[in-house]
């Protein structure tokens, strides 16, 4: 089973700035199954087409290391279609399949990815998503002001929020402890992945009198603000690392000293 990509007509949530980077709970898997799905992740990434997949090109073959797979414990079952909230990846299965979260290593980069697993412990599918990115089996907390929409995934490992506009266009970010991602609603594609700084001095809080609401959620915090007709920032809320946001015209990350070391139009 390959994957499968439709147009990606009416988005409204972007998956792939989901992709934890480093945040596979690393516990036990199925007893002895584990090494036998490593195994057969590795062979499966080392024949799949890299350009018709999810994950990073230009990188080699990604990598499975030890231990890096656990069942996630949940059953797709026999033609059912499981599919990303975004509707860009998508996979029926002519036998039910367990769902496995497994983390492989793509240059220097770890990417959290969904497995899909026959009962011989056979992969037959993967995706560079987190297992959260699938509507069937997630819960979030979400809220849209000024035509900005942010939501917390509350079965995700660690905390970690998602802002994009409302109308499901352009591009939107997402920050949590150890990340920051921008990726396209367009394409599904990362255009900016970066890792949060280890040490750290830190940033005041916000003071500025255009910001409306704010609202945290296991410790990300984002901010709604009028500026620019509807802005929403969001940063851990120790204020450490980066503050990530997305206004009506265009997706920013900035470093504590308000350096912007990303900015990219939605259009």
């Amino acid at each position: 089973m390959r994957l499968k990509r439709p147009l990606p007509i009416g988005l409204r949530f972007l998956c792939v700035t989901l992709a934890l980077t480093g945040v596979l709970l690393a516990g036990c898997g199925s007893g002895d199954d584990r090494p036998q799905v490593e195994d057969s992740l590795q062979d499966y990434l080392g024949a799949m087409n890299p350009e018709q997949s999810s994950f990073p090109v230009g990188a080699g073959v990604p990598r499975v290391r030890h231990n890096a797979c656990k069942d996630g414990h949940v059953k797709v079952p026999k033609g059912k279609l499981l599919s990303d909230m975004a509707g860009i990846w998508r996979a029926r299965f002519p036998e039910e399949v367990a769902l496995w979260s497994c983390v492989v290593t793509v240059g220097s980069l770890e990417q959290q990815a969904t497995v899909a697993v026959t009962g011989s412990t056979k992969v037959v599918w993967a995706v560079a998503l987190p297992l959260e990115a699938f509507d069937a089996f997630v819960s979030k907390t979400a809220h849209t002001y000024a035509g900005i929409t942010c939501n917390w995934p509350i079965s995700t490992p660690v905390g970690v929020a998602v802002c994009q506009l409302a109308t499901g266009t352009g591009f939107a970010v997402a920050v949590a402890r150890r990340f920051v991602i921008v990726g396209s609603l367009k394409t599904g594609k990362r255009v900016f992945v970066r890792n949060q700084p280890d040490h750290s001095p830190g940033f005041g809080s916000l003071n500025d009198k255009r910001i409306f609401h704010s609202e945290t959620h296991r410790g990300i915090v984002c901010y709604w603000s009028r500026k620019g007709g509807g802005t929403a920032l969001c940063n851990k809320a120790d204020r450490h690392g980066y503050v990530a946001g997305v206004s009506k015209s265009a997706a920013t990350v900035l470093n504590e000293h308000s350096k912007i070391v990303f900015l990219r139009n939605h259009s």
